[in-house]
């Protein structure tokens, strides 16, 4: 049956046109003008209800084209309603590292993350800004949020950062409020911590964690983290301090390449009195 109706919704023309050459020809066989004009209303008739009956059968393939079309429509739609969400997204993050210029009195250079290596504790960047933009190992990367680590290598285009999720992460923090100083390490247990602070200091849960005016890669007092817990245990001076990290690398999309550095001569004389203490 449905063949049948696909067949007649193909040729509907060609039906109806044979079914007008049989009329005519049986018109032509009459000559009686009353048989005539009763058969001329038989046919219109029939002719109008022929034509109503085959445009109301369904056209397979019409149908299936719009279908199409309006899948298509749809995913387009989709697809513009998720660039529009992304757009904002990244805006409001622009927005933000623009008011991080503004509130850090050092060049921030704004750049985006074009690649993720590794994971917590071996965890890269990589961003689309390099030695043509003026930036250099060593120079530290924001979020708007805090500290997200510092570039270790650079090309002509490129440059990799370090993040603070990296077992080699040693960097000169202290506590904001008390100016307690320690380090902030990346450890075994696959947590941030303060180390190096006593026992004999108070520190509380929330406190935040800043880097130090001593540290020779950072500049001072940049947002590192929050104190998540604190621990102490007999076998140690020293408080057991995991921090919660203030930049969110699950979403990482623009930083900010802060373009400090210590000056060589602050640099020679650390690295004479390391080397040789």
């Amino acid at each position: 049956m449905w063949f049948l109706l696909q067949w007649i919704e193909r040729f509907k023309e060609y039906v109806v046109l044979i079914l007008l050459s049989v009329i005519a020809f049986a018109l032509m066989s009459l000559s009686d003008a009353v048989h005539l004009s009763h058969l001329r209303g038989v046919v219109i008739g029939g002719v109008a209800a022929v034509q109503q009956v085959v445009g109301s059968f369904p056209n397979p393939v019409g149908l299936e084209n719009e279908n199409a079309a309006l899948r298509r429509i749809s995913l387009q739609l989709m697809q513009q309603a998720l660039r529009a969400r992304q757009a904002v997204i990244e805006n409001q993050q622009f927005r933000q590292l623009l008011q991080l210029k503004d509130a850090i009195p050092y060049p921030v250079k704004p750049a985006e993350v074009v690649g993720r290596i590794g994971v917590p504790g071996n965890l890269l960047f990589v961003l689309n800004v390099g030695r043509r933009d003026s930036v250099l190992p060593d120079m530290c990367v924001l979020s708007p949020d805090g500290v997200v680590g510092h570039i270790i290598e650079v090309t002509d285009h490129f440059a990799v950062v370090r993040s603070l999720l990296h077992r080699k992460t040693r960097i000169a923090g202290m506590l904001e409020s008390t100016q307690y100083q320690g380090i902030v390490v990346w450890n075994n247990r696959q947590e941030l911590h303060l180390e190096n602070v006593s026992q004999s200091y108070p520190v509380d849960v929330g406190d935040r964690v800043v880097t130090s005016p001593v540290s020779t890669r950072y500049p001072p007092y940049l947002p590192i983290g929050v104190v998540q817990r604190v621990q102490d245990t007999p076998d140690r001076l020293d408080h057991v301090i995991q921090l919660a990290p203030l930049a969110a690398f699950d979403r990482l999309h623009w930083v900010g390449v802060v373009r400090w550095r210590m000056t060589t001569e602050l640099q020679e004389i650390f690295q004479q009195y390391q080397d040789h203490p």
